[in-house]
């Protein structure tokens, strides 16, 4: 449990030294797809930041020999703008989320990502 709570605060850690004025960590799908047309720089400095924040969770749960967030093929580097990609190709789409405007960025975010590569 320690090491699960050490792992959130990392990447809470991270997601607020990336965000902007805007409180962006919190981030919704709504406010997302706002921003997204009024200021894509953000959004794309967030998603770096967010792609980092799940990579350093990943090498905090590996070296606790804990069942990783997501496993990235070798040979494959992923990226900020990759995640943003998969994310969009997502956002709208019927995924069976109730007020799905409502939820938060990262949580879609990590989900996507898990759906990309899961872990076998």
């Amino acid at each position: 449990m320690k090491n699960i709570l050490s792992v959130f605060f990392l990447v809470m850690l991270f997601l607020s030294e990336t965000a902007t004025a805007l409180d962006i960590e919190q981030m919704t799908v709504k406010q997302y797809l706002l921003l997204k047309k009024s200021n894509p720089q953000a959004v794309e400095a967030y998603f770096a930041g967010l792609y980092s924040a799940f990579f350093i969770a990943n090498a905090q749960l590996e070296s606790n020999k804990q069942p990783l967030l997501f496993c990235v093929e070798n040979g494959f580097t992923p990226t900020g703008k990759g995640l943003q990609n998969s994310f969009d190709a997502m956002v709208g789409k019927d995924l069976g989320i109730k007020g799905e405007d409502t939820v938060n960025v990262a949580s879609l975010a990590l989900w996507v990502e898990r759906q990309a590569f899961p872990c076998k």
